[in-house]
């Protein structure tokens, strides 16, 4: 009862093209990009070679498709292989969406024959389809660096009448039968009433959402955090037709579902990494705290400017990284709201063309928009103020230590000058002439009388003391003039007020 018809898995893959990362400055900016584009084309088969490729030479596109027209038309994307015996049939289709690199995977049961019906497969075939998919993507080796999304589809066997059956078992309750079996096989650890999100119609088929997302972030991690990092994390759709005429149909959307996936995995991964952002912050805040110097302290190191220096330096360098990482944050804040928007106008498209009910995708948007903006938002304001006040405090300390340092040059510089004033002064009278030659010179005789000298010292010895005199007065002059002269002249402006 659980079987279903040409079951086929698809995996909507998404890796990114630019990074801002603070590991990637040193890298060049081209070379980056050429490096990404080579793990993303590693993802497809070998037969895929580098002719077929287009050449990704644009800085921004909106949607381009990586793979050249001619060989999507000969339809050389395609493979086919085998496991357990069921025979197995996919093709890739890789393009780029803005700034990510964006992968369709699809692989199906290929067991249909012209001449007969197609035969239903049990919902466990789909572990083979996963295990093949993997393998073609090197998912297990490379997972995406930004997110992915699965796609299980088919259309159902005829429901048919069973007198052995309860007959309360409904229509209703076949299809999500089979859409338990069906998420159970591709998920081991598949909890159907936690994970479920919602079901609706599309196309005539019933669609089911199944998510988990439960981001835990250690202490210290890798930057970027990518979704493998992330233990539960996981989405998965299911499409179950009624019938392969409306099955079909399908395939006329996919590239609107390629899109509507790279917008959602792509707010999952900003708001990740907002959360890295955030953590990389409070590790900055406490550096900040460890360097830096209260009030307080700062008083109790008056006289010892280096070892100030020593403690502000760091502290100014974390606040410059708390700035750089601040801006990075308003980036993922902005990278979830302009993804926001897409996703809801893809919905509603979505919705629109295929005349399908498609409101319980909605339930992500509203989490996206209540959770995941509000709260990078909100980070983002708060932090910002912390980084505003831890910036005034260092620049108020910073400026004490400037005006200690120059108060202290001013005040090196003011007695350099007045003993240079006062040198000058002693130079210029114990150079003149005829000093102190006189027999009645008040400083000759004050010699004589007080410091028995030979006649001989005298000459030398009295135009010395002349000048130490006038090096002592012209130096107190000169102190005067510096420190009480602006006092004076400021208390006669008072006056005359």
């Amino acid at each position: 009862m659980t079987d279903i018809i040409y079951p086929t898995l698809d995996l909507f893959l998404y890796d990114l093209r630019n990074s801002l990362n603070d590991e990637q400055k040193q890298i060049d900016e081209q070379k980056q990009i050429d490096d990404n584009y080579k793990n993303f084309k590693s993802r497809i088969a070998e037969k895929i070679t580098e002719d077929n490729f287009q050449e990704d030479k644009y800085f921004e596109i909106e949607y381009y498709e990586l793979l050249k027209n001619e060989f999507l038309k000969n339809k050389k994307n395609e493979f086919e292989s085998k496991r357990d015996n069921y025979p197995l049939k996919g093709y890739y289709f890789p393009v780029r969406i803005w700034d990510t690199y964006c992968l369709l995977l699809d692989c199906s049961i290929e067991n249909q024959d012209k001449d007969k019906p197609h035969e239903a497969q049990p919902a466990e075939c789909l572990k083979f389809l996963k295990a093949e998919i993997e393998d073609k993507s090197n998912l297990k080796n490379k997972p995406p660096t930004i997110g992915q999304t699965w796609m299980i589809s088919g259309w159902l066997p005829e429901l048919k009448d069973d007198t052995t059956r309860d007959p309360n078992y409904t229509k209703t309750k076949y299809i999500k039968d089979i859409a338990k079996s069906c998420y159970a096989a591709l998920m081991k650890n598949a909890d159907w009433e936690k994970d479920f999100q919602g079901e609706g119609e599309f196309l005539g088929a019933t669609i089911f959402e199944f998510w988990r997302y439960e981001l835990s972030l250690k202490e210290k991690n890798e930057t970027p955090l990518t979704p493998d990092k992330i233990p539960n994390n996981q989405h998965v759709i299911i499409v179950l037709f009624p019938d392969e005429d409306k099955y079909n149909r399908l395939k006329d959307f996919y590239k609107d579902w390629l899109r509507l996936f790279c917008y959602r995995n792509k707010i999952l991964f900003a708001y990740a990494q907002s959360r890295v952002i955030k953590r990389d912050i409070h590790h900055e805040i406490n550096k900040i705290k460890s360097n830096q110097i209260s009030e307080k302290q700062n008083q109790s190191y008056r006289g010892e400017l280096a070892e100030l220096d020593r403690k502000l330096t760091p502290a100014e360098e974390s606040l410059k990284q708390y700035k750089s990482k601040l801006i990075k944050l308003d980036y993922q804040s902005g990278t979830i709201e302009i993804n926001l928007i897409n996703y809801e106008k893809r919905r509603k498209k979505i919705e629109k063309e295929s005349e399908s009910k498609l409101e319980f995708l909605q339930k992500f948007a509203d989490t996206a928009n209540d959770k995941y903006l509000l709260q990078t938002t909100k980070d983002s304001q708060m932090l910002e103020r912390g980084w505003r006040l831890q910036e005034a405090t260092i620049n108020a300390i910073r400026s004490r230590v400037e005006l200690d340092r120059a108060k202290r040059d001013r005040n090196f510089q003011n007695v350099v000058g007045i003993v240079g004033v006062g040198l000058a002064s002693a130079s210029v009278v114990g150079s003149l002439e005829k000093l102190g030659e006189t027999e009645n010179d008040p400083v000759r005789l004050c010699i004589q009388k007080h410091v028995p000298v030979p006649d001989y010292w005298l000459d030398p010895a009295v135009p010395l003391v002349y000048g130490i005199i006038t090096f002592f007065v012209t130096a107190l002059l000169t102190w005067l003039l510096i420190n009480v002269w602006p006092s004076l002249v400021k208390c006669i402006r008072n006056v005359d007020r």
